[in-house]
């Protein structure tokens, strides 16, 4: 329930704010931006060297274990620190953007912001403290938010968005260093950092795999197509992918504790997850249905006539984006069960496949772009299963039973507004689009009460538990 509600305020701040940053930047500088995010998504992985996951996964961890995962986390990000901003003008150099390279020194101290909050979170996942960790990740979205809006009024413009990517990182770790309550040691145990980076490398590779695979993008279409072209893809990223992204970022960091203090216990292990996959397609589904049906009066009326060149490739980025939730919520499985090689194995597989991809999506432009590489994330999706069923057990009917009934309630709901009844109604574009939001709503409501009563029931009479009867929060300590 924390994890929603958080959710839902951080995908509205960020709706708010492209929406105003949208009439206030042009397509250039969100291409520009593009490889800032770039480093913002990088220093959220490398920032944890795989220690985080360790820190979490371990039966027990004590403050000195804890204090070794800070110290070394905040070196290392430092080096990184100072390779970005020492090679931030070859970087700007190789992706034909000049403008590029005083923004990207300046963004680089994104990494040693972000890595502080390693062991911090840690503490908190432990305890399934998701409360905590829900409200840190707000505040940090609304501050940046805040940032780039004031900025971009100012006439800042990139300016606008490094402000939020720094604002994000040294918010949010403010607010997890106070919500942990805990403080580092002046202690260092080089014993305990390599039993540690062993077990974390493995789980790092694969993360920069995804990193690599998720990114290269950025400076093939920014070579290819050009910045401008760039900016528009990104844009397009950021509307729908965001929400895709931060879910399964956030299902992952919810998911994996959960898993990871009942991976003996088969029975309940396969129910959680299998909840967990039909809450993600119960809740995530519909944005890309409504995207589909509605994309170009979404975008003319909230983000201007500039923006309508991403109308054709805006809902395959979609399928893209929430393919990739998808395969998100399996991997959360297979690191609860310390399945690292086999995530190394999905992930150098998705990162061949990715790049294949956008090298021959490119020759036909964005369209063509989006459309490989929603391909290229289907195939790897379908690797993923086999994997997962191979390794785990599972039975592909499982899956079949869970996301089935979801997809007809989506289907009923597409053809519904495809047929647009709202326009009988109303002329107004904006009121067209609330009321066939609204309809969608209530048809896919009925949708799941006719093709997936009882399990949908289910789902809302464990909400309604769980609102009326809060359980006594039960906080491990790791101090």
């Amino acid at each position: 329930m924390w994890v929603g509600i958080g959710q839902a305020v951080r995908m509205l701040t960020t709706f708010a704010t492209v929406f105003v940053l949208a009439r206030l930047l042009t397509p250039t500088e969100f291409g520009v931006i593009a490889i800032i995010i770039a480093i913002a998504l990088a220093a959220n992985v490398l920032g944890s060297f795989g220690l985080g996951p360790v820190a979490v996964q371990k039966e027990e961890i004590n403050d000195d274990e804890l204090s070794t995962i800070f110290w070394f986390n905040l070196v290392a990000s430092a080096a990184l620190t100072l390779f970005i901003v020492v090679s931030a003008e070859w970087i700007a150099i190789f992706l034909e953007a000049p403008e590029l390279t005083f923004p990207l020194q300046v963004s680089a101290i994104i990494f040693p912001a972000t890595t502080v909050r390693v062991a911090h979170r840690a503490i908190l996942e432990r305890a399934l403290n998701f409360k905590k960790i829900a409200l840190a990740e707000v505040i940090g979205t609304i501050a940046g938010a805040a940032v780039a809006v004031g900025l971009a009024f100012w006439g800042a413009g990139i300016w606008a968005l490094v402000g939020q990517q720094i604002t994000l990182a040294v918010t949010a770790s403010a607010s997890y260093f106070f919500m942990s309550r805990w403080l580092p040691r002046w202690h260092f145990s080089f014993e305990k950092c390599i039993e540690f980076l062993v077990t974390g490398w493995k789980l790092t590779v694969s993360e920069i795999l995804v990193l690599f695979s998720t990114n290269i993008n950025r400076p093939i279409i920014s070579i290819a197509l050009g910045i401008e072209a760039l900016g528009f893809y990104n844009f397009a990223q950021q509307l729908i992918s965001y929400p895709y992204r931060n879910v399964a970022a956030v299902l992952q960091s919810l998911l994996f504790p959960v898993l990871s203090r009942v991976q003996n216990e088969e029975e309940k292990f396969t129910h959680i997850h299998l909840s967990f996959l039909h809450i993600l397609a119960l809740v995530m589904t519909p944005i890309v249905v409504v995207i589909f049906a509605m994309g170009e009066k979404i975008v003319l009326v909230f983000f201007g006539a500039k923006w309508l060149p991403i109308v054709d490739f805006l809902y395959l980025i979609g399928f893209a984006a929430l393919i990739g939730a998808f395969r998100q919520a399996l991997k959360s499985v297979l690191l609860a069960k310390a399945k690292a090689n086999v995530l190394m194995g999905i992930e150098t597989a998705s990162t061949i496949l990715n790049i294949s991809a956008l090298l021959i999506g490119v020759n036909y432009g964005l369209k063509g772009v989006a459309l490989c590489t929603l391909i290229a994330a289907s195939i790897t999706l379908t690797l993923t299963i086999i994997f997962f069923v191979n390794y785990l057990n599972y039975q592909y009917q499982a899956f079949f039973k869970v996301l089935f009934p979801v997809c007809l309630s989506n289907a009923l709901t597409a053809l519904v507004l495809l047929a647009d009844p709202a326009k009988y109604v109303t002329d107004s574009a904006f009121v067209n689009i609330v009321l066939s939001v609204l309809l969608a709503g209530v048809i896919y409501v009925l949708g799941e009460l006719l093709f997936d009563r009882k399990r949908f029931l289910f789902l809302l009479n464990t909400l309604q538990e769980a609102l009326l009867k809060r359980p006594k929060p039960t906080i491990e300590s790791a101090q």
